[in-house]
């Protein structure tokens, strides 16, 4: 395999302090081992990071080219030291491979390339190396990249993996409450599942990613029995109060400067789970308060997470997280409930679905901002009630049963364009 430059490779003088040393062209002569690492790798390797494919050995120019490689060309990843495939092109400086990595290509102090993003252009020049030993072989690891735009430097690692989305969300946690003082035996049974994680942001060549999906709510079996009396004083959300919630989804990652795409989507909402609560007879209910209600059983999604914003990138802002739908909620009861306050049902029975995420914003990008997502259905609601209800105050129904459907996400804005 002849080798047409191997701008990836410097000499020892130019090691890990990023220091020049000498020309491109006695690097090349010094690092020939580096053909026979790429053909004991892979027969057909066409890339080893910077290395082209050409007919014959002969001295660059004093500044050459960024390396071009096409899909099913041969690349070397620095971290992983592996021989991948290139799967797709990203722009003029880097290309993502068959393992799930991104590589970039400029690699020699002195390569530029160019980000546009709408009316904006953003010009790098690598002005410092980080390398590594491979065998005999120094390989570049880092390189330090200066905005000649903005002038301002940042260090960057050669190769970045592409997956890394938020994970999602597991299991459930107990929302606490601490009842306000003059409560007696309230019973608050609140739990949450778990909501997903926030996607990376993304720079440069490094791609943003994905948030991670919310988990569902639990199953919740509540059973009270009596004789009990309970007592729920303002500033408690019900005398009993029973619900299961779904986790929120992840944010996506946002994009700044960056040739691989925008901003990433939102992950899912976790819907609401199931809730199946009997309150016997013997049980007596008495609230005090505004919305302080006899009886609370509810299910409810989570919200879908915000879509990432595109910053002057080759893509524009992430779609909104999807909704979910509120669970199935089933209430039977024999209590005797009395409230007082304003809108403080005596039975409220409720399944909402959950809000889908925001999309993220473009700026100054390529493409525009990311769309909200729908709004969740809500679940169904059965309420069987054999005891009594009393309430003295103004839309404080004695019995109400809901089912909702969630709010869609805002669109993000989009700003030149």
């Amino acid at each position: 395999m002849a080798v047409r430059r191997l701008e990836s490779v410097v000499s020892k003088s130019q090691g890990a302090t990023g220091h020049s040393g000498p020309s491109r062209w006695s690097t090349l002569m010094r690092h020939r081992l580096l053909v026979d690492v790429a053909r004991s790798m892979a027969p057909t390797v066409v890339g080893f990071m910077g290395l082209g494919v050409a007919s014959a050995l002969v001295a660059p120019a004093a500044q050459a080219a960024i390396p071009t490689l096409q899909p099913g060309d041969k690349v070397y990843n620095p971290i992983t030291r592996t021989v991948e495939t290139v799967t797709q092109v990203i722009a003029p400086a880097s290309v993502a491979t068959d393992a799930g990595w991104v590589i970039l290509l400029a690699q020699s102090v002195g390569d530029r390339f160019t980000i546009s993003g709408g009316r904006t252009s953003y010009t790098f020049e690598v002005t410092a190396i980080t390398t590594t030993k491979v065998g005999t072989v120094d390989v570049v690891t880092a390189v330090t990249l200066k905005n000649l735009t903005t002038n301002t430097s940042q260090v960057v690692a050669t190769a970045q993996p592409l997956s890394g989305d938020g994970s999602s969300g597991s299991g459930a946690n107990t929302i606490p409450f601490t009842p306000p003082s003059g409560s007696e035996n309230t019973i608050y049974e609140v739990k949450k599942g778990g909501d997903g994680g926030n996607g990376r942001d993304g720079a440069i060549f490094v791609p943003a990613t994905s948030g991670g999906d919310g988990a569902t709510g639990p199953t919740i079996d509540k059973v009270v029995v009596g004789p009990l009396s309970i007592t729920a004083v303002p500033n408690s959300p019900a005398g009993i109060y029973v619900a299961s919630i779904g986790g929120d989804g992840g944010d996506g990652g946002s994009s700044y400067l960056n040739l691989a795409g925008g901003g990433k989507p939102g992950g899912a909402a976790g819907a609401g789970g199931t809730v199946n609560l009997s309150v016997g007879s013997g049980v007596t209910i008495s609230t005090s308060g505004n919305q302080v209600y006899g009886i609370f059983a509810q299910s409810a999604a989570g919200t879908g997470g915000s879509g990432g914003s595109g910053y002057a990138t080759t893509g524009g802002g992430g779609s909104g997280g999807d909704a979910s739908q509120g669970g199935t909620v089933t209430l039977s009861s024999n209590a005797i409930i009395n409230t007082t306050g304003n809108n403080a049902a005596g039975i409220l029975a409720q399944s909402v679905g959950g809000s889908g995420g925001s999309g993220g914003s473009s700026y100054v990008s390529v493409s525009s901002g990311g769309g909200g997502s729908y709004g969740g259905n809500g679940g169904s609601v059965a309420v069987t009630h054999g005891g009594t209800v009393q309430t003295s105050g103004s839309f404080a129904y004695g019995v109400l049963a809901q089912s909702i459907g969630g709010t869609g996400g805002n669109a993000g804005s989009s700003i030149l364009t």
